[in-house]
C-alpha cells in the first residue's frame, strides 16, 4: 500500500494526512459500501509525527495481525484523526493507547458504536485536549461520555456527531469553564432531552 511505502521511506514526517484511501483487495462491506485494508505498522516509524489523520471516502478496516497500540509510540503528537473504519473495528482493536498520547490536544474519533461504558475512561487522561469531536456512537446513551467529559478541563470544542445523548451531559457541560463551541448532532434526541440542553447552553 503507498501509505505503508511513504511512512517507511520518507523520515522525519511531522504532519500526515490521507484521504480516500483504497486499497487493491477492497471488498464490500454488509450496506455494500467499500471496505479497505490499512495497515498502520509503518507509523511507528515517525517519533516526529505531530498530526496524524485518516479519512476516506471507503470504510476503512485493519488487518486481523494490525494493532492500534503501535500508535502509543508515537510521543509527540498533538493531533489524530481516525474517523472512516468498519464500525466496531477500533473498539475490537483496541483505542486504550489514547490515554498515552498525553500531548494531544486535539481528538477525532468515528465508528464509536460499540463503546461500553469503560471504553470512554481512554478520554480522562488527555487532560490537554481542547477540541474533541466523536462520530457514530451507540444506539442508547451512555454515561460513561459524561464521566470522561467532566475531567477534561481545558476543552474548546466539543462535537457529537450521532451520538444519543445522556441526560447527565447537560450538567456535564456547565462545568467545562473554556468552552466555546458545542456541537450536537444526536441519532435520536427526545423533547426531554433537548430541554435539558437547551438549559444548559
Amino acid at each position: 500500500p503507498v501509505i505503508s511505502v511513504l511512512l517507511n521511506n520518507i523520515k522525519g514526517i511531522k504532519h500526515f494526512e490521507a484521504q480516500y484511501i483504497t486499497h487493491e483487495s477492497s471488498r464490500r462491506y454488509n450496506d455494500n459500501k467499500q471496505v479497505s485494508e490499512l495497515e498502520l505498522e509503518a507509523c511507528s516509524s515517525q517519533p516526529h509525527l505531530r498530526h496524524f489523520s485518516l479519512c476516506s471516502s471507503t470504510l476503512l478496516k485493519l488487518p486481523a495481525q494490525c494493532d492500534l497500540k503501535l500508535l502509543r509510540k508515537l510521543q509527540r503528537l498533538q493531533t489524530l484523526s481516525i474517523t472512516s473504519f468498519v464500525p466496531g473495528s477500533l473498539d475490537k482493536a483496541g483505542l486504550g493507547f489514547i490515554s498515552h498520547l498525553r500531548n494531544l490536544s486535539a481528538l477525532q474519533l468515528g465508528s464509536c458504536s460499540n463503546w461500553a461504558d469503560d471504553q470512554y475512561s481512554v478520554l480522562s487522561n488527555l487532560t490537554n485536549l481542547k477540541h474533541l469531536r466523536l462520530e457514530s456512537g451507540p444506539s442508547e446513551p451512555t454515561v460513561g461520555l459524561s464521566s470522561a467529559l467532566v475531567k477534561l478541563h481545558q476543552l474548546i470544542q466539543l462535537e457529537l456527531i450521532a451520538f444519543p445523548l445522556h441526560p447527565t451531559l447537560h450538567d456535564v457541560i456547565t462545568q467545562l469553564p473554556k468552552l466555546n463551541l458545542l456541537n450536537l448532532a444526536p441519532a435520536a434526541l427526545n423533547n426531554e432531552q433537548l430541554a435539558g440542553m437547551n438549559r444548559s447552553c
